[in-house]
């Protein structure tokens, strides 16, 4: 098992045999809400914020929106997409743990 953290975001991943497990904590999932750039400010105050009590709501809305469609075509959601485009580094990006089909670098 190895955990890699971000200590911008306290977001912490941990691999495990066999599952990859996301940690965020809600605090900081608020407080990137609250402060998003998306969320324009009007005279210094943002234009929502996450009520005091609500926590757990928004935090079972944001979990329900992970998941859901993004692309009518793929039927992919938001973690989906994040994974579909983060795949091209590793195909493209010559890594050990991948095998390359000698044809398609020879392009044949």
């Amino acid at each position: 098992m190895k955990t890699y953290k971000d200590k911008a975001t306290g977001f912490a991943i941990t691999v495990e045999d066999n599952r990859i497990i996301i940690d965020m904590p809600i605090k900081n999932l608020i407080m990137g809400f609250n402060n998003s750039p998306d969320n324009y400010y009007r005279n210094d105050k943002p234009i929502a914020v996450i009520k005091n009590g609500k926590e757990n709501d928004f935090s079972n809305w944001l979990a329900e929106n992970m998941l859901d469609d993004i692309d009518g075509e793929t039927g992919d959601n938001y973690l989906a997409d994040m994974l579909t485009r983060i795949f091209p580094r590793a195909i493209e990006g010559d890594e050990d743990f991948c095998e390359y089909n000698l044809d398609w670098l020879s392009g044949r």
